[in-house]
């Protein structure tokens, strides 16, 4: 089995990608994380991760993102959602547009 702390990473690192193709400065870092691991996951498996920002929530300094890891028999392993922003005083190298 995968430990939950790896997981977390992908996640965390899934769901920043998201936020940070959300904000215009292309930059962003994690503010709150919650992930709730609902079935094992496997490390000789295949599995998928689908991270979504939600626009209605979300301004250009603050992204709302969900994510669901599902193994391929559609059964949610993993979901979380974060909260990611763009601080006002720190200065954040551009991440560009192709990452």
């Amino acid at each position: 089995m995968v430990h939950g702390g790896a997981l977390g990473t992908i996640i965390d690192e899934n769901l920043g990608r998201a936020a940070v193709r959300h904000f215009p400065e292309r930059t962003g870092m994690t503010a709150n994380l919650n992930i709730n691991y609902r079935a094992p996951v496997y490390s000789d498996n295949f599995y998928s991760v689908h991270s979504t920002v939600n626009p209605e929530q979300s301004t250009d300094r603050k992204a709302y993102v969900r994510c669901e890891l599902r193994d391929m028999a559609g059964r949610l392993c993993v979901e979380a959602n974060g909260l990611f922003v763009v601080p006002k005083k720190l200065k954040l190298v551009r991440l560009g547009d192709h990452f």
